[in-house]
């Protein structure tokens, strides 16, 4: 594919429509079917979506190749980030709801560097053994990515499982404070 900046940039608008047109409604559905599911559910179209990049090749179309993948990427965005977001403030008093957004936004940013950084060496470590051919590196740096979201989706049910063996009393205390319990730095 020999794509100008602007054709390349075009092809990225069906992600964001599919994302904005669907994110509305992912509270309510991860209110239906609960957050974990979404985001279980929306890990996998990820992974489903970018998997379907090893389709690419030079002569590929983008109706039948790159078309479904934005698609499909942005349904699991849609699903996955939402519920992600309510999944970290669930339980967390009101006024560290903030502190807790920003943690995992700030983790989601320095762990979309870090993959970055892993992507962009796999795939220039590829061109560099094989420079003759355009999409070398390209393969090892889809697999990156797909075992990125797959090693997310593992970390996600992991976290959820051990969480659903803490007693709750014990859960609540892990970060200082009792239920009901307020911290105030001013009378320690």
């Amino acid at each position: 594919m020999s794509w100008t900046p602007l054709e390349t940039a075009g092809a990225f608008v069906p992600l964001g429509l599919v994302n904005g047109a669907v994110a509305p409604f992912a509270g309510r559905l991860a209110a239906r079917f609960g957050a974990h599911r979404m985001i279980v559910a929306g890990m996998l179209l990820l992974a489903a979506s970018y998997a379907m990049f090893f389709r690419i090749g030079p002569d590929s179309s983008f109706v039948s190749v790159v078309l479904p993948v934005m698609v499909l990427n942005g349904l699991g965005t849609a699903a996955t980030f939402p519920a992600l977001n309510m999944s970290a403030v669930t339980g967390v008093p009101d006024r560290d709801q903030g502190l807790a957004g920003a943690l995992l936004n700030t983790s989601m940013q320095i762990g979309g560097a870090v993959v970055l950084a892993v992507v962009t060496a796999v795939a220039d470590a590829g061109q560099r053994a094989n420079a003759t051919d355009p999409l070398a590196g390209y393969v090892p740096a889809i697999a990156v990515i797909v075992g990125g979201v797959l090693a997310g989706l593992a970390a996600t049910t992991l976290i959820r499982n051990a969480g659903a063996h803490i007693p709750p009393a014990t859960a609540a205390s892990r970060g200082g404070i009792e239920e009901g319990q307020h911290h105030d730095d001013t009378h320690s």
